[in-house]
């Protein structure tokens, strides 16, 4: 029997390394995220198909998707201000729930980079209509 083995199963540990920044808010929110648009949401856009949840703004909806059980809690949250930070990458992809507001990074953490993470989940914070 090996080490990494017990009574014939074999086992394997994978590290992820995950920096999370949560940002609580003064008044609850409704659940939503904002991420970017995969390969298919990007083809079944571009065949037609509609998304419910589309700000109406062609380069904020062609790059990111929201998520959310109501359509229209996207179009009511972000303000033009924090559509044009999303296109210019100035702040992360992002989930609300209730009053916590949060963004992850995947990699290695650099302390150095803690800061400035903070600082772009506070600008989402700051421009997020409430």
């Amino acid at each position: 029997m090996d080490d990494d083995s017990i009574g014939g199963w074999e086992y394997y540990t994978e590290t992820h390394h995950v920096m999370v920044v949560v940002v609580r808010l003064p008044t609850p929110c409704p659940e939503m995220r904002v991420e970017a648009r995969g390969m298919g949401s990007r083809v079944a856009r571009t065949l037609g198909r509609r998304d419910p949840a589309a700000l109406g703004h062609d380069a904020f909806d062609r790059a990111f998707r929201i998520r959310s059980a109501d359509p229209a809690t996207g179009r009511r949250l972000l303000t033009r201000r924090l559509v044009e930070a999303h296109l210019a990458r100035r702040v992360p992809l992002w989930s609300v729930r209730g009053i916590d507001l949060v963004a992850t990074w995947t990699g290695k953490v650099d302390p150095d980079t803690i800061p400035s993470r903070v600082d772009r989940l506070l600008t989402v914070a700051a421009l997020l209509r409430r």
